[in-house]
């Protein structure tokens, strides 16, 4: 089943997630290579469409510095973005789209760093955002939401209640789910991390790529960068991608471990989350199953 890329609904009605739909034929990464931002890169090639992305909705994200520590490892330095994480690679491309769809109501759901990205690229784009948080949400992670104009509704309840909220209200009141984990432009926006180390370290990748796991959002990108790369013939190989997940909370990182990837067990990350210092995921009650 294919919708049109302008459509509202955030994932089929038989349940399954979206994805891009590919073409036959694709140009390249660049879409204008004289642009040092991330909008130098082409998101939707080699994709097919009915909407255009538009104007691009930024705030100069992209080509964030890189570092090489003595050692022989790279550092990519992308809490030097707007809203200080990488959050801001999907949220400008998804938030470009929805505008150029006529998007004018939206809603999402978050716990941290994609809410407070969200918030700050439909505040350019000029997009009314309701923003549902779980109880517990850092009264910081609030005051920078209530700073880019979203209205905040914070949610009794775990991550889980918020996301459910969010999407009551969006079916409730027909707007747009802005979701940076069921909507794939977000990964064609994560997507531009990879592209950009693979130009800084002179057209080629490192042996090993560690990056931060929580929903799995820059994971994903980097997995379809690395696709794309390899169809466009840049790369021979991929490198090993290494997820990292915090200790008091990394659901993903122990159903990996299991000998049997099946859809029956569960893991819980409980209060003692708390003590974790990526706030985003420092929730009461979060399972995957």
């Amino acid at each position: 089943m294919s919708y049109d890329i302008s459509t509202y609904a955030w994932r089929c009605e038989c349940g399954g997630l979206f994805d891009l739909r590919k073409s036959d034929v694709g140009r390249g990464i660049f879409r204008d290579a004289n642009d040092w931002s991330l909008w130098r890169y082409d998101f939707l090639s080699p994709y097919t469409s009915s909407a255009s992305l538009g104007a691009a909705i930024t705030l100069g994200e992209g080509m964030t510095p890189i570092i090489k520590e003595s050692v022989g490892s790279v550092l990519k330095l992308d809490y030097l973005m707007p809203t200080l994480s990488f959050k801001d690679r999907g949220s400008t491309v998804l938030v470009s789209h929805a505008k150029a769809i006529n998007v004018h109501r939206a809603a999402a759901d978050s716990s941290g760093n994609a809410g407070v990205s969200l918030a700050a690229y439909c505040a350019v784009a000029g997009i009314e955002l309701d923003i549902f948080l779980p109880e517990g949400t850092t009264k910081r992670k609030i005051k920078q939401l209530d700073a880019f104009g979203a209205k905040v509704h914070v949610i009794q309840g775990d991550r889980s209640a918020a996301s459910e909220a969010a999407i009551d209200h969006v079916e409730s009141h027909k707007i747009f789910y802005a979701s940076h984990i069921y909507n794939p432009l977000i990964f064609n926006g994560t997507k531009t991390y990879l592209y950009e180390l693979f130009e800084q370290l002179g057209g080629r990748l490192c042996e090993n790529i560690f990056i931060p796991l929580g929903n799995g959002t820059l994971l994903l990108g980097v997995s379809l960068g690395l696709r794309e790369l390899r169809s466009l013939g840049l790369i021979d190989s991929s490198p090993r991608i290494i997820a990292v997940q915090a200790s008091e909370c990394s659901p993903i990182a122990k159903k990996w471990r299991e000998e049997s990837l099946t859809q029956s067990s569960s893991y819980l990350c409980g209060e003692s989350a708390g003590s974790s210092i990526a706030s985003g995921i420092a929730i009461h009650t979060y399972q995957v199953s």
